[in-house]
């Protein structure tokens, strides 16, 4: 039995009433203590809030050096700064232990040995605290960069084309080299005051349309994996999707890559998704002699049916058809230990070890797992 200290206990009920008033108590390691007083005195309900059975209003009860954190009050303060910095520190030790497979880089990614070592930290850390944990592995389409994507004009000027403000790379793979430019079919130039483009939504919108070139196709009307993936079967060496130009859709849009259907696809030709402004001035310059002409490149690796894990945590307390779940992606999404989502993975490994004295009246689940991605709709 571990000592017992109690410290300005207070316990009253929703009237106000004090049915335990500040309460102060030592009770050593082995120490055999009896509580006597008169009917109402206190006696039960003191027992009851060593047993976690009641809350405590306010002070603090140890048992042992462990403090009994069943309210909200008293679980904040036992948060600190420093164990939430030494988990982040663990996560970036672990990234740098394990550089990516496809870039070289410190890494945590989803489907490498960064993001399975993660997990099994994070599980032994749960198992310590004494969760019942569960790895459970799935497999997915594993997609990384080996290098930097590029995107730039050729002809009939030079120009570079800035990442991640000009333009971005959709997820795909691939790379042509002074490719011509040429528009396709249902582009609405200039744009409507609401969405009106439909273009490279229907294979008739690549009648004529020469293979090997580039497709500029406009945003709108249908998913842009459709676009893509219409674009491919019409022979395109790449893909430049230009946001539509109307109110709220001007800017830079790196969109999803979904068929019509809603499943993820991952094109064989590179696809960029540009501001309209950028799209604009490559559709111009596609109607004069020389053609516009770009070179762009998404250096990529994938690997369909890559294993994964999610890490599952259940307390062994509380009831199981009454189950609180709290989760947070694992994996740091394109960057070392620390980047998105550390942060949040560590918070609530946090509050599970300081929680894992707390009788639970429902069963806390705690579940780290890679990001889902959601399809994005033009």
């Amino acid at each position: 039995m571990a000592a017992i200290t109690m410290r300005n206990i207070v316990k009253k009920y929703g009237d106000g009433f004090p049915a335990v008033n500040d309460v102060s108590i030592d009770i050593a390691d082995g120490e055999f203590m009896i509580l006597v007083g008169p009917s109402g005195c206190g006696k039960s309900t003191l027992l009851r809030m060593i047993v976690g059975l009641e809350d405590i209003t306010s002070g603090d009860m140890l048992i042992g050096d462990t403090r009994v954190n069943d309210t909200p009050s008293k679980l904040l303060p036992c948060i600190t700064t420093d164990d939430l910095w030494n988990h982040m520190k663990k996560f970036q030790a672990i990234a740098d232990a394990n550089p990516s497979p496809a870039d070289g880089h410190p890494s945590r990614n989803s489907g490498e040995p960064g993001y399975k070592a993660s997990a099994d930290y994070v599980a032994q850390v749960m198992k310590d605290a004494g969760y019942n944990v569960t790895i459970q592995q799935y497999t997915f389409t594993y997609y990384a960069y080996t290098g930097v994507p590029a995107f730039s004009q050729t002809a009939p000027t030079s120009q570079g084309f800035v990442l991640n403000t000009d333009w971005g790379p959709g997820q795909s793979t691939g790379s042509v080299t002074g490719g011509i430019v040429q528009p396709v079919g249902g582009i609405v130039l200039p744009p409507t005051p609401t969405s009106s483009s439909t273009s490279g939504c229907s294979a008739s919108d690549f009648s004529g349309f020469t293979a090997g070139r580039v497709a500029l196709i406009q945003r709108g009307g249908c998913n842009f994996g459709v676009k893509a993936q219409n674009a491919q079967d019409a022979g395109a060496s790449g893909v430049i999707i230009f946001n539509e130009g109307n109110p709220g859709r001007t800017g830079l849009l790196i969109g999803g890559l979904s068929d019509a259907a809603g499943n993820p696809v991952i094109p064989a030709i590179p696809v960029a998704f540009t501001t309209f402004a950028v799209g604009q001035s490559l559709y111009n310059q596609a109607q004069q002699s020389p053609p516009a002409a770009v070179s762009l490149s998404i250096p990529a690796v994938v690997k369909p049916n890559t294993p994964d894990y999610n890490v599952i945590a259940e307390s062994k307390g509380g009831d199981a058809n009454h189950v609180v779940v709290v989760d947070a992606h694992l994996d740091a999404i394109y960057g070392a230990g620390m980047l998105d989502n550390a942060s949040g993975s560590t918070t609530i490994l946090e509050v599970a070890q300081q929680m894992k004295n707390v009788p639970c009246t429902s069963a806390p689940r705690c579940c780290r797992q890679p990001p889902r991605r959601g399809r994005t709709r033009s």
